[in-house]
């Protein structure tokens, strides 16, 4: 089935329809989120296996889609970039003096941490 949906999409860009072979590509991707050929009986046989959840979604692949939608959606990205920025700048605003240097002994709780630091300064 992956071949198939190969087959069309290389037959659709080449054709320069690039939206119908984005929704074939698509479906190849998920095919391949979705299930994973297991190899069985020493080379003889092939069996077609779905992935488990956490597999589907957490994945590398399964990442690219929930982020991006295979890279074919770009409200996706651009609200995650915006999230994250958003984020990013409430927790600046939320800290007592932003621009100070952090303190290594305030994060780990080691006052000789601290000493080291000050000491590598000074060299």
């Amino acid at each position: 089935m992956l071949a198939v949906y190969r087959g069309l999409r290389e037959n659709y860009e080449y054709r320069l329809r690039y939206d119908e072979g984005g929704k074939f590509f698509i479906k190849e991707m998920e095919l391949k989120r979705n299930y994973r050929e297991i190899i069985s009986n020493g080379n003889t046989s092939v069996r077609i296996k779905r992935n488990p959840w956490l597999r589907r979604h957490l994945s590398l692949t399964g990442l690219y889609y929930h982020l991006s939608r295979y890279g074919e959606d770009l409200l996706r990205p651009t609200s995650t970039g915006i999230v994250i920025v958003l984020l990013s700048t409430l927790f600046w605003f939320i800290q007592s003096n932003p621009t100070q240097e952090p303190s290594l002994s305030h994060i780990t709780g080691f006052i000789q941490i601290e000493k080291l630091h000050s000491m590598a300064k000074s060299f």
